[in-house]
């Protein structure tokens, strides 16, 4: 969505609907704290291999996918990092989206979904007809909702997703690739690892 939420202003409207609803302020806190975890993993994932590509010398980057650079123990160490951080990335996002729907379930649905079949679909199924829903509903249809769900489920439940160092002389460019991977009968395409951090994370 485009405009932010004042923090501040929300928890001052929490707590001005008294104390039953005082658990909304542990929602709103959940969610700020999420969003300083995520910056913290998207610095680090597009940071991690700084000083280590050199887009200036392609012929370096190869040493490296073929194992015989100098630098080869900073470049594991570094793509160990990588991984880390875009799969935390990937998750803190996933995570905050739902955080979100409990934030929503309480403050505009009066608690309607129990809180353990609460998930930002269901919320905004039932949630009456507004900018919000309008949003989320472009939200929930995007591509990037998709990959990220399915990015997530993956590698919670199925195994991690393929990282590797790529060197693309037809684009001049090395970097991390998400290699493509299959779920729920969709095989979602390689990315490089910016274009997910941008495009899946909001980074």
């Amino acid at each position: 969505m485009n405009d932010s939420w004042n923090l501040t202003e929300l928890r001052e409207h929490i707590r001005r609907l008294g104390d039953d609803n005082r658990h909304l302020s542990e929602t709103v806190d959940s969610i700020d704290r999420s969003v300083t975890i995520f910056r913290y993993h998207l610095v680090m994932a597009r940071d991690a291999l700084k000083g280590i590509i050199d887009n200036r010398n392609l012929s370096n980057n190869l040493e490296l996918v073929l194992g015989v650079s100098g630098k080869q123990r900073n470049y594991k160490y570094a793509m160990l990092v990588s991984e880390a951080h875009i799969i935390s990335c990937i998750l803190t996002t996933r995570s905050i989206y739902d955080i979100f729907a409990q934030l929503l379930n309480g403050l505009l649905l009066e608690r309607k979904i129990p809180v353990h079949l609460c998930d930002i679909t269901k919320v905004r199924k039932h949630l009456p007809q507004s900018r919000l829903k309008e949003e989320l509903g472009e939200l929930l249809l995007s591509d990037w909702f998709e990959y990220i769900v399915a990015f997530t489920n993956t590698a919670k439940h199925r195994n991690l997703i393929g990282h590797n160092l790529t060197v693309s002389s037809e684009e001049n460019i090395a970097g991390v690739r998400i290699e493509q991977f299959p779920y729920n009968g969709k095989t979602y395409p390689a990315y490089w690892a910016n274009e997910v951090l941008e495009g899946g994370c909001g980074g």
